[in-house]
C-alpha cells in the first residue's frame, strides 16, 4: 500500500446568525517534504554516531597510551571496548605455545560484584575444534547466534554466550592473540559491532606490545641493577 502525508486544516462556516452550517478545509500533499524530513534526521543520527564513534576510539587511543603496565592496558581495552560494543563479557585470549591459550585479561557488563581472585581462564585449542579453526585463519569472526556454530558447547569458558565475535591482536606483523567478546543473547552482535572492535584493536594491539616490551625492560633493568651493585660490592 502506498502511504502519503498530509497536511489537513479545517475552518467552520457559519450563516448571519453565527450557526455554524458547513465544515471547509484544505488538504496539501507534503508526502515529499516528509519524506526529505525524514531522510535529513536519518543523515544526522548517522552523523552524530559517527562522530559518537570517532571519539571514543580518539579517547581509547589516547588512553593506551599513558600507562604501559599490562595490567593498566588491558582494563582500558576491555572499558573502552565495552562503549562502542554491548557485551557480556569480553577478554583478551593470547597464545601460550603450542596448543594452549591464556586469557589475559577479563572484564564483564554489568561488573560483576567482587569475589576471592580466581585463576584465569586457561583452554587448549586441540580440545576445541571451532576455536582451533579460528586460530588456524587468524581472521575476525562474528557468531550471530552461537547455537547454530558446530563445535561451540566445546569452547571453554565461552558455552553460555549466545552471540560472539572476534578480532586478531596484530602489531608489526606480529599476531599477539584475539579480542573476545561475548553476548548472553542471540544476534546481539553484529557487523557494525565488529568493525568497532576491529578497529580498536589495531592501537589495542601496539599498546599490548608496547607494554610487553616495557615489561622485559623492566626485568632487564632490574638484572642490571642487581649486577652493579654486587660489582660495587666486590
Amino acid at each position: 500500500a502506498l502511504f502519503r502525508s498530509v497536511w489537513v486544516r479545517g475552518f467552520p462556516q457559519r450563516d448571519s446568525r453565527g450557526t455554524i452550517f458547513r465544515l471547509g478545509g484544505t488538504a496539501l500533499d507534503i508526502t515529499a517534504l516528509k519524506k526529505a524530513e525524514d531522510q535529513v534526521a536519518a543523515n544526522l543520527a548517522k552523523a552524530n554516531s559517527a562522530w559518537a564513534e570517532a571519539e571514543a576510539l580518539r579517547k581509547a587511543t589516547l588512553a593506551l597510551t599513558e600507562d604501559l603496565h599490562m595490567d593498566c592496558v588491558l582494563e582500558t581495552l576491555l572499558r573502552s571496548l565495552a562503549e562502542l560494543v554491548p557485551y557480556t563479557c569480553a577478554r583478551v585470549l593470547v597464545p601460550e605455545g603450542g596448543p594452549h591459550w591464556l586469557a589475559l585479561g577479563e572484564k564483564t557488563c554489568p561488573e560483576a560484584p567482587r569475589k576471592s581472585p580466581r585463576a584465569p581462564l586457561t583452554f587448549i585449542a586441540d580440545e576445541c575444534p571451532f576455536f582451533e579453526s579460528i586460530c588456524s585463519e587468524r581472521k575476525r569472526s562474528l557468531i550471530p547466534d552461537t547455537g547454530n556454530a558446530d563445535g561451540w558447547q566445546g569452547f571453554v569458558g565461552h558455552e553460555r554466550f549466545r552471540s560472539w565475535l572476534c578480532v586478531p591482536l596484530v602489531a608489526a606483523d606480529d599476531f599477539l592473540g584475539f579480542l573476545s567478546v561475548g553476548h548472553i543473547e542471540p544476534n546481539r552482535l553484529t557487523e557494525d559491532h565488529l568493525r568497532r572492535a576491529e578497529l580498536l584493536a589495531i592501537p589495542a594491539a601496539v599498546a599490548i606490545q608496547n607494554a610487553r616490551l616495557y615489561s622485559t625492560a623492566e626485568i632487564y633493568g632490574s638484572e642490571l641493577e642487581k649486577r652493579l651493585a654486587d660489582l660495587e660490592s666486590a
